[in-house]
């Protein structure tokens, strides 16, 4: 038994892929692509491409990569991405590795290899900022870490997490809804909190349900408290942990509050936050 115990991993506890044989995005704008992660494996993602500006005077719309959660592929989190492209952003996304079309298998190490390589991808875009002070990042539960974690090597202009564990520690400590037993081996630091602490001087949001039965509330609390300014942290009431929690997403929850919450953080008058 302990032989057995110790070959075991949390790899299956974060990462819940579905693959799929195409994407089936009932959207006008959607646009797949293929790219390659930082290790040469093919990965998918979807742009969804604000129009470009009439006038010479009318802003340029923001970009904003979204990493998404553990759960399902880019069509389980579609609907979100459409919301971004409502507000006037710009989004990309991508599947990580395992993940609808794109080939290989999550790990720890291989998603951050993804995360890299898709904002890397979203830098070299012709048609957007070659500065990711210009970007703009958002990440929910896996995909929040994974934007924590990219975001040393490439600093957004402002970053957005919702729902993110502070570290496994931590997860076990509160039992993250499940039973983990705790002699379980952890490939990788899976240590939000540290790349927290890491963020140099990017405004970073905490958005965590207020009633997050699968990511105690705790968590966000350990997050803020290991960021440095400027820093701000929203628990929205009656919130929990989405669908994995059988429940409603942030913003079908609080729709006009959490629109108003993250255009705030990502205004580019950064007196509004």
């Amino acid at each position: 038994m302990i032989l057995l115990l110790g070959c075991m991993t949390m790899d299956g506890f974060f990462f819940d892929p579905v693959e799929i044989e195409d994407y089936d995005f009932d959207s006008d704008v959607a646009e797949v692509v293929e790219f390659e992660s930082t290790d040469g494996t093919l990965l998918y993602g979807v742009w969804l491409r604000q129009p470009e500006p009439t006038l010479p005077t009318d802003p340029v719309p923001r970009v904003l990569v979204h990493h998404h959660g553990n759960k399902g592929n880019l069509e389980f989190h579609f609907d979100r991405l459409e919301l971004y492209y409502d507000y006037g952003y710009t989004v990309f996304s991508y599947d990580y590795r395992g993940y609808g079309l794109s080939q290989g298998t999550p790990t720890h190490d291989d998603v951050l290899r993804d995360g890299l390589a898709a904002m890397e991808l979203v830098l070299a875009d012709p048609d957007t900022p070659d500065d990711s002070r210009e970007v703009l990042v958002h990440g929910t539960s896996l995909g929040g870490y994974v934007s924590l974690q990219t975001s040393s090597d490439h600093p957004p202009r402002a970053l957005v997490t919702e729902d993110v564990f502070a570290n496994v520690d931590r997860l076990i400590e509160t039992n993250a809804g499940v039973a983990i037993p705790r002699p379980w081996m952890f490939e990788g630091e899976w240590d939000a909190t540290a790349a927290a602490a890491k963020l140099d001087e990017v405004p970073y949001l905490v958005i965590h349900g207020a009633e997050d039965t699968y990511v105690r509330t705790e968590h966000a609390r350990w997050l803020y408290a290991a960021a440095v300014e400027p820093k701000s942290l929203w628990l929205v009431p009656g919130g929990d942990h989405g669908p994995a929690s059988d429940s409603p997403r942030h913003y079908e929850l609080l729709p006009e509050e959490y629109e108003e919450r993250l255009k705030a953080w990502y205004a580019e008058d950064e007196e509004s936050q």
